[in-house]
């Protein structure tokens, strides 16, 4: 792992968060997002601080770029922004947003220098939780491709109710972790990892059981509705009773 590149490291990386967002609704393919934080994980490894902030920089980048494409046709199409002013927008919110993982991968690389045979299972999962969860809060907060959010249509979805997403989050970043260790790993014994992952999955096992608060009655079925406005007029007080009539 030492032997890799760092343009390499990061081109990996850059491409684990291509395939990140395909993890999410309308592609639903729940499996990348475990393999995408793993290739980021395997990178961060063998990696130094600055060279895993990097990593996690383009990690976010790509991952953003692709997550959050709606922002831009948002912004040109329904918003009647020129397309390079758009790209612009979209491009600076994307690098902002790139800064978490980033600082994620610089914290867990400068917590682990002395014990980097844990980087998997002690500093990246929890890091990578808090990274979330900071996104999610400041400057108004962005919990945009939070990792929990790829498995609601999965077994892990039974733990929502008691973990959150992020705790959610949490359960596949130590899962992913436990099973680079147990086969990559040389220091950490594979019973370990094979004993916690068996404890993880019996958590959701756990979950399924019958709970003391049940669903009664019909299900409710309820709508959202987002009405189409430009931007010049959305913020127009003449236009305001217009809008209001609207909805």
């Amino acid at each position: 792992m030492r032997a890799i590149s760092a343009r390499l490291k990061i081109t990996g990386a850059a491409l684990a968060g291509l395939i990140y967002p395909l993890a999410f609704s309308p592609f639903d393919l729940f499996g990348l997002a475990p393999v995408a934080l793993g290739i980021l994980f395997f990178v961060w490894r063998s990696s130094s601080p600055k060279q895993s902030a990097w990593c996690g920089f383009a990690f976010g980048m790509a991952s953003f770029a692709v997550g959050v494409s709606w922002i831009y046709v948002s912004l040109n199409t329904f918003g009647n922004m020129p397309p390079v002013l758009a790209g612009i927008s979209v491009a600076v919110f994307g690098a902002i947003m790139a800064l978490y993982p980033a600082l994620v991968g610089w914290g867990q690389a400068t917590l682990s220098r002395s014990i980097t045979t844990w980087r998997w299972i002690l500093f990246m999962p929890p890091l990578w939780i808090m990274g979330e969860w900071l996104r999610g809060i400041l400057l108004g907060g962005f919990p945009w491709l939070y990792l929990g959010y790829s498995q609601v249509d999965t077994p892990l979805a039974l733990l929502l109710p008691f973990t959150g997403t992020l705790g959610v989050g949490l359960w596949i970043t130590l899962a992913t972790g436990l099973v680079l260790a147990l086969f990559f790993s040389r220091s950490i014994p594979r019973v370990f990892s094979t004993i916690a992952l068996l404890f993880l999955f019996g958590l959701i096992l756990i979950a399924k059981m019958p709970r003391g608060v049940m669903p009664e009655g019909d299900p409710v079925r309820v709508a959202i509705i987002q009405n189409n406005i430009s931007l010049k007029d959305k913020w127009n007080p003449e236009q305001s009773s217009v809008i209001a009539n609207r909805f």
